[in-house]
């Protein structure tokens, strides 16, 4: 009796990616000091810089949320001088691009963070989840009659993550059957992160996760396998209310 070949399915073996957003960095905009002069927002960027997010080469992942950190330090405020304002844009400088609309009356390293996703920011988080090149224009301006506002540090980070003292969802995994999935979440400037996988958007449903408070320059990671349904989330924290957390690298695992 003749034993035939079994052809082997692809649909069933398994399948594997690698994706490593990280952190994109601006670094320090302004290499010495600037005085902010104009009274009113100006029609030319004080700041510009075009920067590019990597987005997944497998469309079963989905970055759900693009969350940014700004800081900036003011050095004088002058008699006369009350308040900086500060607009950060992505791309064209109207509404629907404005990432950042601030305003400080005092002195001091100052930072201020913002999530953007379906919902939030939608215009610049689709910009900022398509793989390609997107200018950051910042644009400062100030109120008073003083000789002007100075200034030293002009800096944007910006990942796949969350911000703020909050936790959320940043990634959506598409796949039903088993997914082994590798993680290294990290933050800053500081404080606990966490990070783990979801069958919903509920924390409440957590199937695994690190949940052990991270010192300064430290990750938190780990991985898993589950049999998915459909969809797996990936969830983040983070616990400083002007830190950000996001995903600095992962590699997932598919197979039916």
């Amino acid at each position: 009796m003749m034993i035939g070949a079994v052809e082997r399915n692809p649909h069933l073996l398994p399948q594997w990616t690698y994706w490593a957003p990280s952190l994109i960095d601006t670094g320090d905009l302004e290499a010495a000091t600037k005085t902010i002069t104009a009274t009113t927002e100006p029609g030319a960027d004080d700041y510009s810089i075009a920067k590019t997010l990597p987005k997944p080469i497998d469309s079963r992942i989905t970055a759900r949320i693009i969350s940014a950190l700004l800081d900036l330090t003011i050095d004088t405020i002058p008699v006369d001088d009350t308040t900086l304002y500060c607009r950060v844009y992505v791309d064209a400088a109207d509404a629907d691009h404005m990432l950042f609309d601030l305003n400080w009356t005092t002195t001091g390293a100052k930072s201020a963070v913002q999530m953007t996703m379906v919902g939030t920011k939608e215009v610049i988080y689709n910009l900022l989840k398509d793989g390609a090149s997107h200018t950051f224009k910042f644009r400062l301006w100030k109120a008073g009659t003083g000789t002007g506002i100075v200034i030293s540090v002009v800096r944007l980070r910006y990942g796949v993550g969350v911000a703020g003292a909050t936790y959320d969802f940043p990634i959506l995994i598409s796949h039903k059957g088993w997914v082994s999935f590798w993680y290294k979440v990290m933050r800053v400037p500081s404080g606990n992160i966490y990070g783990g996988l979801s069958t919903t958007t509920s924390a409440s449903y957590l199937i695994t996760g690190d949940s052990t408070a991270k010192t300064e320059l430290t990750a938190t990671h780990g991985e898993s396998l589950h049999m998915s349904q459909g969809e797996v989330y990936f969830y983040v924290e983070c616990e400083n209310a002007v830190g950000l957390a996001y995903l600095y690298r992962m590699s997932v695992e598919f197979a039916r």
